[in-house]
């Protein structure tokens, strides 16, 4: 049985180095095309396009389809953006 909690005031910091510009690596987690090239694990499809209204108070949602199963959802709402710097939201 999985028992899942929700908890709230639970924060998240991740920091990465990447061999790009940071523009090439501000567009892979903004642009929905360039989401969808990253995003998915192997064998996973997409079954609907992802969505990023990407403003403060606008949202983002990433889909991905199992091979079996139901598919996943990751969702939240943009709470700060500084273009090319930082993005903070929900999940």
């Amino acid at each position: 049985m999985n028992d899942v909690k929700e908890q709230e005031n639970v924060v998240l910091n991740m920091s990465r180095k990447f061999e790009a510009t940071v523009e090439k690596v501000w567009d892979a987690w903004t642009n929905p095309v360039i989401i969808s090239k990253w995003w998915l694990p192997d064998g996973f499809t997409e079954p609907m396009p992802n969505e990023v209204d990407l403003k403060v108070g606008g949202g983002f949602k990433f889909h991905m389809q199992p091979p079996e199963g139901d598919a996943f959802y990751a969702h939240g709402i943009f709470k700060e953006i500084i273009p090319n710097k930082l993005i903070k939201s929900t999940w």
